[in-house]
């Protein structure tokens, strides 16, 4: 199988002396679903901002689809084919679902007036495409959480995401829609999209996905755990001791899982 993304030795200081990322390195390989997996403020996000163009790195590279780039901006990301889904959505609340749609790539009458018959058509072809469906005409400030979240996903695909990143995307979720979002995730896998799910929930990560392989981005070392171990045996299977009892760690781990569908 290809490998579409590679991050190798990132590391992200900030201003006030936080390192958020040290040693960083993670391949993703395509057509599969990745799961990564820490605790709250272990850098998950960061490396994401860095991979989409919202933070810049200090050390390390990138290589997507077998090339080196430098994503300076989200524009980059997208225009490289990656996309994000903010664990915070990035939506403007008074318009409408098509207009967040085509934000940035407005379909225009004579060249000046927004056409909007267009938009609504564009948004329920890209929506139909998909399998993912949103109303056109409502505005995002009135429709519940979940649906807001897929006009977050559909604006990526039509960008032609081949990469779509999601930041914590059930932690404002119900158990419904985030049942909802998983089978959604397990569609755009089968039609040829490569997934990062960022998450802290152990136990969301194996519903979506066998467990294949931890690894830690900062000092630790890299080992294999069976997808049927539960939490409580992970811990005490590894025989790194530095990762037992990570809350009195100096540096938080953060696990990268390779998930598959299962």
């Amino acid at each position: 199988m290809e490998t579409i993304l590679e991050a190798k030795n990132i590391l992200k200081v900030y201003e006030n002396g936080v390192i958020a990322n040290r040693g960083v390195s993670v391949a993703v390989e395509e057509n599969t679903i990745h799961a990564i997996v820490g605790e709250n403020g272990a850098g998950k996000t960061t490396l994401m901002k860095i991979i989409f163009g919202i933070e810049q790195s200090q050390e390390g590279e990138i290589i997507f689809k077998g090339e080196k780039v430098q994503i300076r901006s989200p524009h980059d990301a997208i225009r490289k084919g990656i996309g994000m889904v903010h664990q915070h959505l990035m939506l403007a609340p008074d318009l409408s679902v098509a207009e967040n749609m085509i934000l940035g790539k407005e379909p225009l009458r004579a060249r000046l007036f927004l056409d909007t018959d267009r938009a609504v058509e564009i948004t329920r072809q890209v929506s139909e495409q998909y399998g993912l469906k949103v109303p056109p005409d409502k505005k995002i400030k009135d429709l519940p959480i979940g649906v807001r979240q897929r006009v977050e996903i559909l604006k990526a695909l039509f960008r032609n995401a081949e990469l779509l990143i999601l930041d914590e995307p059930t932690s404002v979720l119900t158990l419904q829609e985030t049942e909802v979002l998983f089978n959604t995730l397990k569609d755009l896998k089968e039609q040829g999209k490569t997934i990062i799910f960022i998450s802290h929930k152990l136990k969301e990560v194996k519903q979506i996905a066998f467990l294949h392989l931890y690894r830690s981005v900062s000092r630790y070392c890299v080992f294999a755990i069976s997808p049927l171990l539960t939490m409580r045996e992970f811990w005490f299977s590894t025989s790194f001791p530095s990762m037992l009892e990570p809350a009195r760690s100096s540096v938080w781990p953060v696990w990268w899982v390779t998930a598959r569908p299962s």
